[in-house]
């Protein structure tokens, strides 16, 4: 799917940005919200980069404190809730 990311010791951050304009929301920040609610609705909850001060919008935190089949299914959940690029 080619989704840049950020890797951090107990984390990554993913840059959902393309997928944006699948929210059908002129602002990007309103947008990144969006996403995050479909994602939430799929039961997936990922941290906003809104709420981790990113400084553009589109990008998630993912941490991994769960086992590995947990956060497969979770990423695939997520891919399920932002739609094609």
């Amino acid at each position: 799917m080619g989704i840049d990311w950020l890797n951090r010791a107990n984390s990554h951050k993913i840059n959902l940005r393309p997928w944006l304009k699948n929210a059908d929301e002129e602002n990007e920040w309103k947008a990144e919200q969006v996403l995050a609610q479909r994602m939430g609705e799929k039961k997936v909850y990922i941290t906003t980069g809104e709420s981790l001060t990113a400084e553009e919008p589109g990008w998630f935190r993912i941490i991994f404190s769960q086992e590995e089949a947990v956060l497969r299914e979770g990423l695939k959940r997520v891919f399920e809730a932002i739609g094609p690029r």
